[in-house]
């Protein structure tokens, strides 16, 4: 009977069964990482997107519980930002830091054409259809994220219901 001679492909198939797991391997954690990245971006998008949500919901609150904050010169096309005092909403100027977010919204006055319609800003009190029963919130928010500046805008009118 005649040997073969086997031992040299049980090493060869030794070493492609290594170089393709290896290959698995690689793939897979480099697909885990991105998606942890990814994960965490989105986290931070969502928390971002939150902070500019409750700005908005402050300013209709506050549209509804106390109008004349709304048209307080203190916000009026100026940076301020919402927090609670005294057990309801007031508004501060400057920008407010939560953690790794820097946010804050400005009050602008609204302009409207002979139907009603909003105008392009900006506006002025001495601007023909000024409109004091309406003001647009422009709601702000940036973070540092992996080294690169993220900003998110959100924008809303709100209306005074009870002039």
């Amino acid at each position: 009977m005649a040997k073969s001679n086997e031992k040299g492909f049980s090493l060869i198939g030794a070493v492609v069964g290594i170089v393709v797991a290896s290959i698995m391997v690689i793939a897979f954690t480099t697909m885990i990482t991105k998606a942890m990245i990814s994960n965490s971006v989105n986290g931070k998008q969502l928390t971002a997107t939150l902070y500019l949500q409750e700005m908005i919901e402050v300013a209709k609150d506050l549209e509804q519980s106390d109008w004349s904050s709304l048209t307080d010169p203190l916000c009026i096309s100026l940076q301020c930002y919402p927090d609670i005092s005294g057990g309801s909403w007031a508004l501060y100027n400057g920008e407010q830091v939560i953690d790794i977010y820097t946010r804050s919204f400005t009050v602008e006055h609204v302009c409207r054409d002979a139907g009603y319609e909003i105008l392009p800003s900006p506006c002025n009190l001495a601007d023909p259809g000024y409109d004091e029963n309406t003001k647009k919130i422009i709601a702000e928010i940036e973070w540092e994220d992996r080294l690169k500046s993220n900003h998110l805008k959100l924008e809303a009118y709100v209306y005074n219901y009870n002039p």
